[in-house]
């Protein structure tokens, strides 16, 4: 056989081995490239590809070198574009032939290979006719193939000569999977120098997106979510059209699309519109290939020609659209698996749905009017969505309700935005008693939802007879539960009042929601035999089974309930009633009557008052029952000494008998204060204002409507005779049990009081109106035997511990004593409030609070949370100064409604951020009817240094924000101030406002770090690293990082240059500001190694630094020294004098980041600008709407001044666009002198342009000047403008032809920059300053971030787990897939292929043909085998958890490995990235040791993920979400990384490590470690008899707590008597069933 004819067969038969295996083996390489090429001959026209000779491709200076683009995941094709020489990248073809091959191949698979016309890449291509298209396609493929066969020559592949099966797929295998990787990390620097030169190349970016991202304009065009565009222009389409699969243009500002749209995509599979705002759409008949349509969130009403892709859809995603009702056209798509149509309007007929849609696998029709119920729902069905028309939530009155909010809320339903607008001012008026603008209570907005449900717009399950069909008996269709497979089911917004048990027949449910049911009152325990792992049950105010306090703990405990109620239940008829109002008011003398069978009492004059708290039993007999109602009397003292410790033991699961004494007048009886105590902790329970004393008074007057109207808790009001005692009404009220005290705290969780007198005694010895040891607020340690005298002495720390606990002290870490905040002075003592000291950059701020209602205790728990950073000697009753890191605070109550925190410091916003929380939390966990406004200063009148800046309170600025209003104005100085300023300063309520305080912080951060740290990029050889035998000889290069780490320089490194991914090298050696290199002759006998070197130095010039290892230095005889001569090196072979070296080391390595930051050239200009107002921008491929250019090109603009000699930042490669947190535009930023604003009606819509625009106004205050472009003038009223006009911006025009604007925009930026300096070289202690700086900085982005994500953990229905996960990379240089496939010795098969090969009579494609049936065969054979060997999916991730820590996040050791269910890391890593890129951003500012923070291949990691998160939306709720549920799923054996959970002392839950636990304990615990832990023995020792599971009967009988004990697990201390304990007596354990319930 002829040589070339063999080598040809050879190259047929290895790609068809290559499409017999699937292309496994090429998948596994394609992987890790990022940079596909190909050759094709310089010369290359039509008739080349007519005649193609092989001669000419073994010149490599005649070959063009063409990038690929890459598609969307491996579907390469070529570009139009003329591509480069071959020499530029090398001279030969030696050293890339099995990488060169890949490439080939790669391309040669692809369906369609070139663009639609290729002129530039083929000339002469333009004259072939359309029908020629698939001609031309085969032959590139034959030339192709031809280079394929050259290279197969040149590697010496086609020697092998044919040998048995198994050999030639070992060493197929050996070549396929290690010389091509080395080759391609070899051509991988040479083609990153080419495509540098290329990325200013205007032809080239007329072809390819960037240089960095090489993508054709259509693929980089096609994938634009949230990049604002208005217009889609097909331009950047053109030839590519017939390669784009996928469209995804969500999260835009799109209104329609071009009619012809759709014909210039004919494989569009991926239609992704959602988010926009399109009325109509083209029709999609040409879209025959569309298998995933999602236009939700738009205003169609219509959906054109649907029916034309009815056999291929099989995803349709249409919610909130108004269509008024379903689509007629949906259900003639018979192929679909998913249909989402939430809140469409009406589905008028749901049972022809599920008869016509039997392939339906996930239904959702949530929000909708639902009519004719189906007798069968799907077979298949896994989810499906059945919410009602919605209701308003009761958490909207967190931030009061108004009328804008709930038309806002009528027009995001299309059922609702039926009903007529005077017909929605009158249901909501109604319950405003007429008045439309004052905001609603969470009563009123529960009468409004009683009123929308009448409307004719809702048609709710158990409302009745339900439209166009029958009611159901049990509230649900029956044919719901014959739907077995079904695991998610949405039946929010209901009105059944009970789920049947018939949900038992749900077999495979693991998903239910029935939130906003709001007449769901029990539901089935039968949901207990289900694998139930999500159960939501918010905004259910009926419901009693389970009951609210079950619910509030999560779903473990709700199913722990549900399983306990199907074993049997009892009722239980306990409740609390608490007597309380002023002292002498009669409370004592009422309750004596209740509980006395006469309803009578006799006064004793001499008794003693109230100490404390009384608790007794009262028992009332109910009519028809032989079980009375038991009342926990609970007898308030009234003295205001005590209303500290009060607040503990106020309850919503009471009756409130607030007693007030006629003859001192209802406006000296307290009333106010106790109605406003009682509101702000138990704001659901029922008050009865009783009179005493009502025969003394002939006359008594009381606003009885005017106090309802305020508390509308007030049942009623009655009056009792000192006299006779006797109550003129009774009242009998069936509430939950509320006997039991627990507190689930980690002191105190284990603790269940029994006897709630007796945690009552215990306070009442510490705060009592009697004269005690306790004075002036100090409790001496040496005073517990006088202060609880009647208690065992070894109760004692327990008893102060137990105090500690309840906010009421807290110790002294320097003395054996602990301050009581409400027993301190009231005087204020004499202290100095220092000015504020500008010359160190210090600043003041503030925040006002105003209470509706202040209560007794919150002032003073808030200065026992702070403790730690309080100064005891100022500190008293109405304040504190507070210090930390460096930073000043005054905590002071300056009125009975009004609190005052200011801060003094570098950065003081951490510190006033800090208090913020422990004020909030306090309110959130034990004051949750407290209502409060706060108010922040305006921060041009503090920059301005007015010591009484104007405050701009939280509720205005909200309104603002509701409102729409672009800015608000200070009373002060007429400051105008944007409101994204303000919302920028103050804590972040909403998810949309937390972006902005994560961006202003990173842009912190990388400021304050970059002039106190220096960030190292440390390169070296594992072969450098010592052996067990040379570890005292040699220093191991890990020793040095951790070392240069403890000395605050950041280090991150690469231990394998030698095989390292170049483009992840580079991008590591781009970002240091120091390349430090393990210089040796180890490191320089690798030519890659040479070569990163000279990249290093001639390409990026940045600093260098050597570290000399090893033990000779024969390198200094080689080329690389010439190379290097000019360098610094230090010596680290010798350990016996490395700790010398080593401060030699770290001194140098700042002074070359110094020399970094003194020599590096910023531009003083900055040029911000919309790309659509740039002709050049548009000429490239960029989205320009109409009139959006005038004559003024900021690009122009750019050039002009740069030929004036002014250096200019532009964002020609949109840099910072790409969610990097906008750190490139805000580097650019910060180191301007001026800021050129290329303002226009676009600016002003780009969000990005007026965050630009805001930064560089408000944040940095550098001087702004405008020019205005475009051709609009709207702009002008927008938030630019106004921010314009209130900071005097100058402003030139320049939309029309105006060469005199341009020199005189010349002279105002010239002028700016003649009145600027350079910054003069900072003195230690402003460095030691900015120190500080970045650490509360970096505090207070964490605390910000952590706040978030315990709102988004809140929203679940989950087990506590920590917070803070992260993905990093498991540290291997590359998880590779151990599998080996079995081959199976088949002669026959071997013999067949050879008969095949030789035999001559067959033509080429009857060869082929027989050849690729055989390999078929004998695929299928094998592929049982194969199957059988694979082990589990390997993956280069894990999880890792964080310590919460608040000074500083850190890792732990444990890693989590990735569930089998991901199947595809790259698809997860993309589907979490929003959450991971913004966790990144704060983490790679710590100094946490995470690969994904340290190594090259970390940083190409979070690259990625900011690709990915091109443009995204506050928004990241269901990433993080997704991310924790995975992460819990992985965690199998539930270690939660080594954390546990710890209540801190200001009041926070944070999940630490086994160090910081230790440090999160109280002073006290560790000055009494012994006694405690000998309690807690004690409490082992009592806990140790048998437990038995209680009969039904028994956990009746245990619900009388005082009679019948039962011992569990966790049994508490408690008392046998309503007594004090006496010393020496012995506590006995007790617990109830009712426990589970508190």
């Amino acid at each position: 056989m002829d040589p070339w004819e063999a080598l040809e067969k050879h190259v047929k038969l290895k790609l068809m081995q290559t499409t017999s295996d699937g292309g496994e083996e090429l998948n596994s390489f394609l992987a890790d490239c990022s940079t596909l090429v190909c050759l094709l001959p310089a010369q290359l026209d039509v008739s080349y590809l007519r005649y193609p000779a092989m001669a000419a491709m073994f010149n490599p200076s005649m070959q063009h070198l063409h990038f690929l683009c890459p598609g969307l995941r491996h579907d390469y094709h070529m570009v139009d574009h003329e591509g480069i020489n071959f020499s530029k990248v090398s001279k030969t073809y030696a050293g890339i032939e099995a990488v060169m091959m890949m490439f080939l191949q790669a391309l040669y698979f692809q369906e369609n290979i070139l663009p639609a016309v290729p002129s530039k890449l083929c000339p002469g291509v333009e004259k072939i006719s359309l029908n020629q298209t698939r001609l031309l396609q085969h032959a590139v493929r034959r030339v192709l193939r031809l280079y394929m066969m050259m290279f197969e020559f040149l590697s010496g592949g086609h020697t092998q000569g044919r040998v048995n099966q198994a050999e030639r797929r070992d060493k197929a295998k050996i070549d396929a999977l290690s010389r091509p990787v080395q080759e391609e990390r070899a051509l991988k620097l040479s083609l990153t120098k080419v495509l540098e030169l290329l990325n200013k190349d205007e032809s080239f970016l007329k072809s390819f997106s960037s240089a960095k991202h090489l993508q054709c304009l259509g693929h980089h065009t096609a994938i634009s979510p949230g990049c604002e565009l208005t217009e889609i222009v097909l331009t950047p389409f053109t030839g590519v059209g017939l390669f784009i699969t996928k469209l995804d243009f969500q999260n835009n500002s799109l209104a329609a699309l071009p009619d012809d749209f759709f014909e210039s995509f004919p494989n569009l599979v991926e239609l992704l519109l959602a988010r926009n705002s399109f009325t109509s759409l083209p029709s999609l008949a040409q879209c025959t290939t569309l298998v995933h349509f999602d236009v939700s969130h738009n205003r169609l009403s219509v959906l054109n020609d649907l029916e034309k892709v009815k056999d291929t859809l099989t995803t349709l995603i249409i919610t909130d659209n108004p269509f008024g009702r379903l689509p007629e056209n949906v259900v003639k798509c018979t192929s679909l698996e998913e249909l989402q149509a939430d809140n469409i309007g009406l589905v008028a007929n749901l049972a022809d749905i599920c008869d016509k849609l039997q392939a339906l696998k996930k239904l959702s029709l949530n929000f909708n009017k639902i009519e004719k119920w189906p007798t069968q729902f799907p077979v298949g069905l896994v989810e499906l969505g059945l919410a009602g028309v919605p209701f308003v939530q009761l958490s909207e009155t967190a931030s009061g309700f108004s009328l804008l909010n709930f038309n806002t809320f009528i027009a995001s339903n299309v059922m609702l935005s039926k009903i007529p607008e005077q017909e929605r001012i009158d249901l909501y008026s109604t319950g405003t008693k007429k008045d439309p603008w004052t905001t609603m209570t969470s009563v009123s907005l529960s009468d409004l939802n009683t009123r929308l449900s009448k409307q004719k717009v809702y048609s709710q399950l158990g409302a009745g007879e339900l439209a166009g069909g029958k009611g159901f008996p049990s509230g649900l269709p029956a044919s719901l539960f014959q739907c077995k497979s079904l695991q998610k089911l949405n039946l929010s917004n209901h009105a059944f009042k009970t789920l049947a048990d018939e949900v038992r027949e749900l077999t495979s449910l693991q998903v239910l929601d029935l939130s906003h049911s709001y007449q769901l009152e029990s539901i089935s325990a039968e949901l207990a035999t289900l694998p139930l792992t999500e159960l939501h049950l918010k905004d259910c105010p009926m419901l009693k089974t389970p009951p609210e306090e079950i619910i509030a703990r999560g779903f473990s405990t709700i199913f722990g309930y549900l399983r306990r109620l199907r074993m049997g239940s009892v009722p239980c008829k306990r409740t609390k009633l608490m007597m309380v109002g002023l002292g002498g008011a009669g409370k004592t003398s009422l309750v004596r009557a209740l509980t006395n069978s006469s309803f009578q009492a006799f006064l004793d004059y001499d008794e003693n008052i109230t100490d404390g708290i009384d608790i007794s039993e009262w028992n009332v007999p109910v009519k028809d029952s032989t079980e009375p109602i038991t009342y926990s009397v609970w007898d308030f003292a009234g003295q205001t000494v005590y209303y500290n410790t009060h607040q503990f033991f106020l309850s919503n699961r009471a009756v409130y008998l607030l007693l007030w004494n006629i003859r001192l007048g209802y406006e000296h009886a307290g009333l106010n204060f106790w109605l406003s105590s009682i509101a702000c902790h138990a704001p659901l329970a029922p008050i009865l204002v009783v009179g005493t004393h009502c025969d003394k008074v002939e006359k008594t007057r009381l606003p009885t409507e005017e106090l309802q109207r305020r508390f509308p808790q007030i049942s009623n009001f009655h009056y009792v005779s000192s006299y006779s005692g006797e109550i003129f009404q009774g009242v009998q009220f069936l509430h939950d049990l509320g006997s039991v005290q627990f507190f689930n705290t980690d002191f105190l969780r284990s603790q269940i009081v029994i006897y709630p007198q007796w945690i009552v005694d215990v306070m009442a010895c510490v705060v009592t109106v009697h004269v005690g040891p306790i004075q002036n607020g100090k409790f001496l340690h040496c005073d517990m035997a006088k202060v609880w005298k009647d208690y065992p002495p070894d109760l004692h720390p327990w008893l102060l511990r137990l105090t500690e606990e309840f906010d009421l002290t807290f110790p002294l870490p320097d003395e054996a004593a602990n301050i009581v905040p409400c027993l301190l002075p009231t005087t204020e003592p004499k202290y100095t409030w220092p000015a504020v000291d500008k010359e160190n950059g210090f600043r003041e701020t503030k925040m006002i609070y105003v209470f509706d209602y202040l209560p007794a205790g919150l002032f003073n728990r808030a200065q026992v949370r702070l403790h730690e950073f309080s100064t005891k000697s100022l500190m008293w009753k109405k304040g504190s100064l507070l210090n930390k890191n460096n930073h000043k605070a005054l905590l002071l109550q300056t009125s009975d409604t009004s609190v005052v925190v200011k801060v003094q410091g570098f950065k003081p916003e951490n510190v006033l951020f800090l208090v913020h929380e422990v004020f909030e939390s306090l309110v959130q966990q034990s004051y949750s009817g407290v209502h409060y406004d706060f108010s922040i200063p305006c921060m041009d009148c503090q920059a301005e240094w007015s010591e009484e800046p104007c405050m701009f309170p939280a509720s205005k600025i909200r309104r603002a924000v509701e409102m729409k209003a672009p800015f608000l104005q200070c009373d002060s100085a007429f400051h105008i101030l944007a409101i994204p300023e303000l919302q920028a300063i103050m804590p972040p309520d909403r998810s949309a406002d937390f972006d902005e305080h994560l961006g202003r912080s990173v842009r912190e951060l990388r400021d304050l770090e970059e002039a106190v740290t220096t960030n190292t990029f440390f390169l070296y050889s594992k072969k450098n690293i010592p052996s067990l035998a040379e570890e005292n000889s040699l220093v191991h290069p890990g020793k040095i990082i951790e070392d240069l780490r403890a000395c605050d320089i950041k280090v991150s490194f690469c231990d394998s240059p030698e095989t390292a991914d170049m483009e992840t090298l580079t991008l590591s050696l781009k970002t240091s500001q120091v390349v430090m290199i393990g210089m040796s002759d180890e490191f320089v006998e690798d030519e890659q190694c040479k070569n990163l070197i000279a990249y290093t130095k001639e390409t990026l010039h940045k600093p260098i630094l050597l570290a000399v290892l090893g033990k000779t230095t024969k390198w200094r005889d080689t080329n690389v020294n010439i190379l290097l001569a000019d360098e610094v090196f230090v010596k680290l072979q010798d350990p016996s004098r490395y700790e010398t070296k080593k401060g030699e080391l770290v001194e140098k390595l700042k002074l070359k980041a110094g020399h970094l930051k003194k020599t590096a050239n910023f531009p003083k200009c900055f040029i911000s600008y919309c790309w659509a107002n740039s002709k050049m921008a548009k000429d490239s491929g960029s989205h320009s709407a109409a009139g959006a250019v005038g004559w003024g090109d900021p690009r122009k603009i750019k050039e002009f001044l740069e030929s004036k000699g002014i250096s200019c930042w532009l964002d020609v490669e949109r840099m910072g666009t790409k969610e990097g947190f906008f750190e490139d535009i805000a580097e650019g930023l910060r180191k301007a002198k001026v800021m050129v604003s290329c303002v226009s009606n676009e600016y002003a819509d780009s969000k990005n342009c007026r965050m630009e625009f805001r930064f560089g106004v408000s944040t940095l205050r550098i001087p702004v000047i405008l020019a205005v472009v475009g051709t609009g003038y709207k702009w002008e009223r927008s938030e630019v403008g106004l921010m314009a006009t209130g900071n005097d911006c100058p402003k030139v025009n320049l939309q029309y032809e105006n060469e005199a604007g341009l020199l005189e925009l010349f002279a105002l930026v010239q002028d700016v920059l003649s009145k600027t300096t350079e910054d003069s070289a900072t003195s230690e202690t402003a460095s030691e300053m900015r120190k500080i700086a970045l650490q509360e900085v970096l505090e207070l982005a964490q605390r910000k971030f952590l706040r978030h994500l315990e709102n988004y953990s809140s929203m679940l229905d989950r087990d506590d787990f920590p917070n803070l996960l992260t993905l990093d990379l498991i540290n291997e240089t590359k998880v590779k897939d151990t599998v080996e496939e079995e081959e199976v010795k088949d002669e026959e098969f071997e013999n067949e292929i050879a008969k095949l090969m030789e035999d001559k009579t067959m033509d080429q494609a009857e060869q082929e043909d027989k050849l690729q049936k055989a390999y078929d065969k004998k695929k299928q054979k094998d592929a049982a085998v194969i199957e059988k060997k694979k082990p589990h999916r390997q993956s280069k991730y894990c999880f890792k958890l964080l310590c919460e820590f608040e000074q500083g996040w850190h890792s732990v050791p444990e890693s989590i490995s990735l569930p089998d269910s991901i199947r595809d890391d790259e698809v997860f890593l993309k589907s979490v990235a929003p959450y991971l890129v913004r966790l990144f951003a704060i983490l790679k500012h710590t100094n946490i040791q995470l690969s994904c923070l340290t190594t090259p291949e970390g940083e190409q990691m979070r690259n990625k993920l900011e690709e990915w998160c091109t443009k995204m939306m506050s928004e990241f709720q269901e990433e993080y979400t997704l991310m924790l549920k995975t992460v819990m799923e992985a965690d199998t054996e539930r270690t939660l990384g080594g954390l546990k959970r710890c209540h801190m002392a200001n009041g926070k839950v944070l999940w630490l490590c086994e160090e910081h636990q230790s440090l999160s304990g109280s002073k006290t615990t560790e000055r009494y470690k012994d006694q405690l832990e000998s309690i807690a023995s004690k409490e082992e020792e009592e806990q140790k008899p048998e437990t038995t599971e209680p009969t039904i009967q028994e956990s009746a009988e245990s619900a009388e707590i005082n009679k019948s004990p039962v011992t569990e697990d966790k049994t508490a201390r408690s008392v046998s008597s309503r007594t004090p304990v006496r010393k020496g007596a012995k506590l006995k354990r007790q617990t109830s069933q009712a426990c589970v319930v508190m």
